[in-house]
């Protein structure tokens, strides 16, 4: 009797934290929010020759590699399946080799914090539905629906991860032949009060083209094969379920690259991202907006 009574409180109490943590991260399908204005000043005519953009990226590359840890807030907007457009904020700590993260959301719904630690597992996190109740150490997959409703797992997040698929583009461009035609310096302008150099990268050649499944693969290691977001790969294929959900030989639709266009504002001061803005074929994707970064170097 006794035991019957503790595995029904065990699994009421999964459910809770369940049907809480769905609520933090996931926004309403019926709810479409409108985009937060991009508060962009423009200084100035745009140029393309009074700071290359290769350099730019150079420096930004060369200083976010010293990191050894760093943490900021951060905005989101996400275009998510269904044209469902999905806001949020959260508190991101940092902290490299090996990756430690710990995620604290601000909004939608205040209060659940997730925790990653590479070295202890490399696909999983423990879970704090609120801030106020005991740690609850339940395994959850960071690939799963719970922990990834939306464009990025939770060891996505550090400015390291942003930055090297900004680094992959443009290896990517530089292969192709098309880096001094598609990487562009627009200039400085101010992004929310902050001298930010403007870098476009534009894949003129962006198009969706057919890809084999082989044995082993998922979405997110085609993703990061492929330098491509593997939300947008499970966006392509809607009979996708989740991102382990294919099969050897089947073939399904992927983008050639990460973007069609992104734009990324670098800041004049310390050469590090303040905005990210990625469009598809179909317009507007996602934006991300860094704030308030500390670092510490190695």
């Amino acid at each position: 009797m006794r035991k019957n009574i503790l595995i029904t409180l065990s699994l009421s109490i999964c459910l809770l934290f369940h049907s809480n943590l769905l609520a933090q991260f996931s926004a309403s399908a019926g709810n479409e929010i409108d985009l937060v204005s991009i508060n962009v000043e423009e200084v100035g005519k745009h140029t393309y020759t009074r700071v290359k953009a290769k350099d730019v990226l150079h420096n930004m590359h060369e200083n976010i590699y010293t990191i050894a840890a760093h943490s900021y807030r951060l905005q989101l907007e996400e275009r998510r399946t269904g044209n469902v457009y999905h806001r949020g904020e959260m508190l991101i700590n940092v902290k490299n080799e090996p990756l430690n993260i710990r995620m604290e959301v601000i909004k939608p719904n205040k209060g659940a914090v997730v925790e990653y630690n590479a070295k202890e597992d490399k696909s999983g996190a423990y879970i704090t539905p609120k801030k106020w109740m005991p740690a609850v150490k339940f395994r959850r997959d960071i690939n799963g629906t719970l922990l990834r409703p939306g464009h990025y797992s939770i060891d996505e997040t550090s400015l390291g991860f942003i930055d090297n698929i900004i680094k992959q583009s443009e290896a990517l461009f530089q292969k192709r032949g098309i880096y001094n035609k598609g990487v562009r310096y627009w200039g400085s302008l101010h992004v929310e009060g902050v001298a930010c150099h403007k870098i476009e990268l534009m894949d003129h050649e962006y198009k969706i083209i057919n890809y084999r499944i082989r044995k082993g693969d998922n979405l997110i290691k085609i993703a990061r094969k492929q330098v491509v977001n593997p939300y947008k790969i499970k966006e392509l294929n809607p009979e996708i379920k989740t991102y382990y959900d294919v099969s050897p030989g089947q073939i399904i639709r992927i983008p050639s690259s990460y973007a069609k266009r992104c734009i990324v504002y670098v800041d004049t001061q310390n050469y590090l991202p303040r905005r990210l803005e990625v469009f598809d074929e179909e317009g507007w994707f996602e934006r991300y907006s860094f704030f308030d970064i500390k670092v510490e170097r190695e």
